[in-house]
């Protein structure tokens, strides 16, 4: 047995001790965070035909997506929490533009379009003021980023649209590689990368049905993540930093229907959908462990919904403060629990975006459902002495005495409703 699991063996000793000596082991059931409301607004918000789609969001609040009027093409923009709403920078004759995703270093990626020319979309990166194009190899006539890590490795696919299909591909540093799969695999689509680059996506087999199956690609080597119970397609969109994945499967009806899944530790779950509606599909997942929920009806009539320890609870339920806002939908959840979407208010025909804030977290809190309890102290726990940790409270660089002292402090503590 080795000296950490030595001192951790200790240190939870000294937990339980210490519990006991607090008071009994009991955690509030149904506790959840309440959040504050922003809007993201445009300088042509008072138009009533104007939206904006939130699709990425870093830790510092930064979000990035695109603005749409009816008439006109798409247009990236970046909203900041001091700075609030301005069109991203694009090269001239630029008629269309998708910003994706952000990283911590306000580093932002995406795609775009000019007008005349006979190729589809390029990938751009644009670090502070520099502004750099990525082209499809010559084989292809588009290429499109989606996603990308703290190290600026971007993930995404290029295809042509007369012979070739999307191709998934990773580039760094000015290098476009395509990924390695299997032979069957006939096309792929890569939509997220982690910092171990750790890619995920879905890719479509050469089978009679052409099935597609979710996948998690990480130094070459294919992990197909199966599916969910009589499902027969999935597809992955996010993943984090623990290798934890979201997406969707598709499942048999007389209208396909989509389910929220999330895959850890090789195993698949069914994230359900909240009540009243019939589908679902995961967007988003925080290193938390927070993961962001799409939930529709035929209708189709959306709700955006959270789930976290083993809950999916609806967005609308969880206490928006001064906000008559109906949130329906959402692709970005960053670290500190924020998330970005889109929802609608009384008496505007509009779609409105916004970020969530959740207000009263209690310290010690580390999966931010405004309560301290057993799930905090074994996350605590399991990063004993580590660096770079959530359970990291005062602040001093490692996982210690104090951060367990601090956690058993506010042992039980809830936000007051």
């Amino acid at each position: 047995m080795n000296r950490t699991h030595l001192r951790r063996r200790h240190w939870s000793r000294l937990a339980f001790a210490a519990l006991v000596a607090f008071g009994p082991i009991t955690t509030p059931s149904g506790a959840q965070c309440r959040y504050d409301v922003t809007s993201i607004e445009s300088a042509a918000q008072a138009d009533s035909t104007v939206n904006l789609t939130p699709y990425a969001m870093n830790d510092h609040g930064w979000v990035v997506g695109t603005w749409t009027k009816p008439g006109l093409w798409e247009r990236a923009f970046l909203w900041t929490p001091d700075a609030g709403f301005e069109f991203l920078p694009m090269p001239e004759g630029t008629f269309i533009s998708f910003a994706v995703d952000i990283n911590n270093a306000n580093v932002i990626i995406g795609y775009y379009g000019v007008d005349g020319d006979d190729l589809g979309y390029f990938g751009f990166l644009i670090d502070g003021d520099e502004f750099t194009s990525v082209y499809p190899p010559i084989e292809g006539d588009s290429i499109r980023f989606q996603g990308i890590n703290e190290n600026n490795e971007v993930a995404g696919y290029w295809a042509n649209s007369f012979d070739v299909p999307p191709l998934a591909c990773r580039w760094f540093d000015g290098v476009l590689t395509d990924l390695d799969f299997p032979d069957d695999a006939s096309s792929q689509r890569a939509y997220d990368i982690n910092d171990s680059s750790k890619i995920v996506g879905d890719l479509t087999l050469d089978t009679p049905d052409w099935d597609t199956r979710a996948f998690l690609w990480d130094d070459g080597e294919t992990t197909e993540l199966g599916l969910l119970p009589d499902a027969y397609d999935s597809y992955a969109t996010a993943v984090n930093n623990h290798a934890e994945v979201v997406g969707r499967c598709r499942l048999p009806g007389s209208d396909p229907i989509d389910r929220a899944f999330l895959w850890r530790d090789g195993v698949m779950l069914d994230l359900g959908t909240v009540l009243g509606y019939e589908e679902s599909k995961a967007t988003d997942i925080n290193d938390r462990g927070q993961v962001l929920v799409d939930c529709w009806d035929p209708g189709p009539i959306h709700t955006l919904a959270l789930w976290q320890q083993n809950e999916l609870i609806a967005i609308n339920e969880l206490h928006v403060l001064g906000s008559d806002l109906d949130a329906f939908s959402g692709k970005a959840m960053n670290n500190a629990g924020q998330i970005a979407g889109r929802g609608s208010v009384p008496g505007d025909s509009s779609s409105v975006a916004f970020v969530l804030t959740p207000i009263d977290v209690p310290e010690g809190d580390v999966d931010l459902d405004c309560r301290v309890g057993v799930p905090d102290l074994l996350y605590l726990l399991e990063h004993w002495g580590q660096a770079g940790s959530f359970a990291d409270f005062d602040g001093d660089g490692l996982v210690g005495v104090v951060d367990l002292l601090i956690l058993l402090e506010h042992w039980t503590e809830t936000d007051s409703r």
